[in-house]
């Protein structure tokens, strides 16, 4: 369970990262 809770954590950051770029 952690490791999908972490994964989870990475996959925001990387839409915070990329919303801008792909405006989502």
């Amino acid at each position: 369970m952690c490791l999908i809770i972490i994964y989870y954590l990475i996959f925001i950051s990387c839409c915070k990262t990329l919303a801008p770029k792909y405006s989502l």
